[in-house]
């Protein structure tokens, strides 16, 4: 069995797969996880507003996906609700001097190779996490109720997104789509 990271990367493998026996996906196209720069175009203006996070009230939990608004893309919970899992390898550098002074384990990078990006915040967030520059550090294996991951189509060439807006995909366990708003 996969786990974290590495199962999310496998059930975006699948994906690709699934869609291109199907026919329905485009010609030199993949699903993958996003990069932390391509996170940070789909994230665009979401509000924290229209995010869920325990910043004005203590959560005990996730809420239904697309309960808050959409970013201009209409994309739905890109702050909030779950971390999420980048292609990325982790840096110290990603944060800024002012996060990392306050939080000690944001300056161990595993020389780069050792932890995941994640980004986004959860839904138990009430701090910096939040802030659309936080990348935090977890271990790939690592897998957790305030964790998930969004597919992004990438062209399978150059790793460029797909055209305006980007395309995401919500996937069960199987690798198969599952309907979203």
């Amino acid at each position: 069995m996969r786990y974290g990271a590495r199962r999310d990367t496998y059930l975006c493998e699948r994906l690709t797969h699934n869609d291109a026996a199907a026919g329905i996906l485009p010609q030199g196209y993949k699903y993958t996880l996003p990069t932390a720069s391509q996170y940070d175009i789909f994230v665009d203006n979401a509000a924290l507003d229209d995010s869920v996070t325990s910043l004005d009230t203590m959560r005990k939990s996730t809420e239904e996906v697309g309960s808050k608004g959409a970013n201009s893309y209409g994309l739905y919970d890109t702050r909030g609700n779950v971390y999420e899992w980048c292609e990325d390898w982790y840096r110290a550098d990603m944060n800024s001097n002012e996060f990392r002074s306050k939080h000690s384990d944001l300056n161990v990078d595993g020389g780069g190779q050792k932890y995941k990006v994640m980004r986004g915040a959860s839904w138990g967030a009430n701090n910096e996490s939040v802030a659309l520059s936080y990348h935090a550090p977890l271990l790939p294996d690592k897998r957790s109720y305030f964790i998930g991951f969004r597919c992004v189509l990438v062209n399978s060439t150059n790793g460029t997104a797909s055209p305006s807006p980007p395309k995401t995909a919500q996937v069960n366990a199987e690798g198969s789509p599952v309907s979203a708003k």
